[in-house]
């Protein structure tokens, strides 16, 4: 799972850039019939240019590397997140949906624990001023970012289908 909380990761442009061509292809195929070719055009480009350069750069001022997305709040927010997103508009079954929302907390948790492994300084024998900040129940210091990601898990809880193993 990649940094996307880390403002110069590669991998928030490349997860922005990915979310701004889907949402511009889309808005090309469900607008077109309804706009002209000038218009779906129109609104594909700022889809596009809103995606990557005004939500990306919302989102990178308004969070903070290790800090609520290393969490194991977020670790849930996001499992049910993809559970109900899987199920309620990929019409998965509930049991496909729930692999997909453990695999994706699997590599969250995988991702939490290499953070907090390379927060160990081996060859020096101390621990650096990162260790503890990857792997938390939530962020302690942002409680108002912790409320918004607590209700955001809830919010989604009733989409998401019952438990099928």
């Amino acid at each position: 799972m990649p940094d996307i909380d880390a403002d110069k990761s590669h991998s928030t442009r490349l997860i922005f850039t990915v979310l701004a061509i889907t949402a511009a292809l889309a808005a090309l195929a469900l607008a077109r019939p309804i706009l002209s070719a000038l218009g779906a055009t129109c609104l594909a480009l700022a889809l596009y240019v809103g995606i990557r350069d005004v939500v990306a750069v919302v989102f990178r001022a308004l969070t903070r590397h290790r800090a609520s997305w290393h969490s194991l709040l977020a670790v849930a927010a996001v499992t049910f997140s993809t559970v109900a997103i899987s199920f309620r508009c990929f019409a998965q079954p509930a049991r496909l949906a729930w692999s997909d929302g453990l695999a994706v907390a699997l590599g969250m948790l995988i991702h939490l624990l290499l953070d907090e492994c390379f927060s160990i300084d081996l060859e020096g024998a101390r621990l650096k001023r990162s260790f503890g900040t990857a792997l938390k129940l939530f962020d302690y210091r942002r409680p108002v970012a912790t409320a918004l990601m607590a209700g955001a898990t809830l919010l989604v809880m009733p989409w998401m289908p019952r438990w099928p193993f």
